[in-house]
């Protein structure tokens, strides 16, 4: 049910603002924390990029991003979009179990061919049979079969 006074349509349009002030919230804060680093003697950095200045820089183009973003919001309504079905949000899950497999094996090595396989049980092989039988007919074995 809408707020008092207030239409779906306008609330709907407030809901899509809600990841671009989150995305600008997040670059004031690391902006901020990047300002209180202390800066690096001359003599190490030499004429490079101090240490604090490329998250202020990653979070400047963050933040020209997101205007563009608003400015795309406000002119053009976006379509409604589907929600992402299984192997999406699995593979999300998967880089959670890829980081709690490195904390307990303490290697990445090990944790790496687990992921990729549990990846590729999870996604499966999708292919389009004319597609396949075409890369079939000139990259398989017929060689042994002339």
């Amino acid at each position: 049910m809408p707020l008092y006074g207030a239409s779906e349509s306008f609330i709907m349009k407030k809901k899509l603002y809600i990841i671009p002030l989150f995305l600008t919230l997040f670059s004031f804060v690391v902006i901020y924390l990047s300002l209180q680093l202390d800066t690096s003697p001359e003599m190490i950095v030499g004429d490079s990029m101090q240490a604090r200045s490329f998250p202020i820089f990653l979070m400047v183009i963050n933040l020209l991003l997101v205007g563009i973003l608003s400015l795309q919001f406000y002119k053009t309504y976006p379509k409604e979009i589907e929600l992402e079905k299984f192997p999406t949000w699995s593979s999300m899950l998967l880089f959670l179990v890829f980081y709690i497999i490195i904390l307990i094996s303490g290697d990445m090595f090990v944790a790496i061919p687990i992921v990729m396989f549990l990846m590729g049980l999870t996604w499966g092989q999708k292919k389009d049979m004319d597609f396949a039988y075409k890369c079939n007919s000139y990259t398989s074995f017929n060689f042994l079969t002339i």
